[in-house]
């Protein structure tokens, strides 16, 4: 009889996923990485308060050149992570454990080799949105969250009933989200909290739309006419954010007062979406590499790290340095509830649905990136680096 394989204990599966990720957590690669930022966005117009689908929603922000790294705004929670890397099993509290459990069991299973098949099928021109949005619903966001409670759009006929490397049965259902009064549709991928909307980046490549946020010169302008059709991928992830938000928060009230995370996806890269209902505050992360720049074929364990905390602690940026709260202060409000009329947004705040029912329908500039801040943000920067930086000796010494 075949000895049974030995499970791997907490401990193991830490100490294996430390292997993996103790390479890219160092400060210079987290810090140092400015471009890892979250812009907040300014509507001045928007379609929301009518009975548009999201296919058809359309808004016309600007970016606020007011800015925050991406990395201390999860501060808190980053360190968290470094010092139960650096420690002991016996460190970690009760209600932080499962979603540990989560993150260092990522290595387990196939998910990497699943994962890397978007590579192939990238090289082979046999990648389709479907693909993408199955492979990275399966492997890489269910792995992410302590249920791995997740559901696929069940409305696309090319869809499979399993991963077809590894065999895992794919969760499909209905997706469709909102209120047929305002914006309201089907998503691609519904995860805990959040939703993915997916596309290929061949097509925002063909509509030529570029990130601004990677541009050396950021204006604080409205959208050009030319640029309006490249502007209707965003319209429509945004819109899908808002009305996620507050389909959550209609659950459970306290999430009025935190972040709601969602995220745009293609095989490429992923951005992080951050609204937050009370402060009506929406934050759009840069792009995330999916895939590790400097290591072929390899995950980009940072983006990994990334969005497991935007996962699971966007509700505890309120622990974060008193800075946060002056960034908060300063920054604009994205003007959704203004831009509404009354009985519009009392829909969103009390009558969002998921699956929709069958309901009939009835018909301030900022000159640089710390001006508004009211602190220097280099030295707190600076600070932080400091803070970290000790968590690193421990995690250094944890390996020796």
């Amino acid at each position: 009889m075949a000895a049974l394989k030995k499970q791997k204990t907490f401990y193991d599966k830490k100490k294996e996923f430390s292997k993996f990720a103790i390479p890219a957590m160092k400060i210079d690669s987290v810090l140092h990485q400015y471009e890892r930022r979250l812009k907040p966005l300014i509507f001045e117009i928007c379609n929301g308060g009518y009975p548009w689908s999201f296919t058809d929603a359309f808004i016309q922000y600007r970016k606020q050149k007011l800015n925050f790294n991406f990395d201390l705004w999860y501060m808190y929670s980053y360190k968290k992570l470094i010092d139960i890397i650096a420690g002991e099993e016996d460190n970690i509290a009760k209600d932080d454990r499962p979603i540990f459990e989560c993150l260092f069991d990522f290595l387990s299973g196939n998910h990497l080799s699943c994962l890397k098949s978007l590579l192939d099928l990238s090289s082979s021109g046999n990648l389709s949105e479907v693909k993408i949005t199955t492979i990275m619903a399966l492997h890489y966001f269910k792995p992410l969250v302590p249920n791995g409670a997740y559901v696929v759009d069940n409305s696309n006929p090319s869809c499979h009933a399993k991963c077809e490397l590894c065999a895992e049965r794919i969760v499909y259902g209905d997706t469709s989200i909102g209120n047929k009064r305002v914006w309201h549709g089907k998503v691609d991928i519904l995860l805990q909290r959040s939703i993915v909307k997916v596309s290929l980046e061949k097509d925002l490549e063909d509509l030529n739309l570029k990130d601004e946020d990677e541009d050396k010169e950021i204006e604080e302008t409205s959208i050009c006419k030319e640029e309006l059709a490249c502007g209707l991928a965003k319209s429509q992830l945004v819109s899908q954010v808002i009305v996620n938000a507050f389909f959550t928060s209609g659950k459970q009230k306290f999430l009025h007062n935190q972040f709601i995370p969602s995220f745009f996806v293609t095989e490429k890269y992923i951005r992080i979406v951050l609204y937050h209902i009370e402060l009506d505050i929406l934050l759009m992360s840069t792009k995330l590499p999916i895939w590790d720049k400097e290591r072929s074929g390899e995950l980009d364990v940072m983006t990994l790290i990334r969005v497991w905390l935007a996962l699971n602690y966007s509700g505890s940026m309120d622990k974060s340095p008193e800075q946060y709260q002056t960034f908060l202060k300063y920054t604009n409000r994205s003007n959704f509830k203004k831009l509404l009329p009354d009985d519009a947004y009392s829909v969103y705040l009390n009558n969002m649905q998921q699956p929709l029912n069958s309901e009939k329908i009835v018909s301030d500039s900022y000159s640089d990136d710390n001006a508004g801040y009211g602190f220097d943000t280099q030295e707190f920067a600076l600070n932080c680096i400091l803070e970290l930086n000790k968590a690193m000796k421990a995690l250094d010494s944890a390996r020796k």
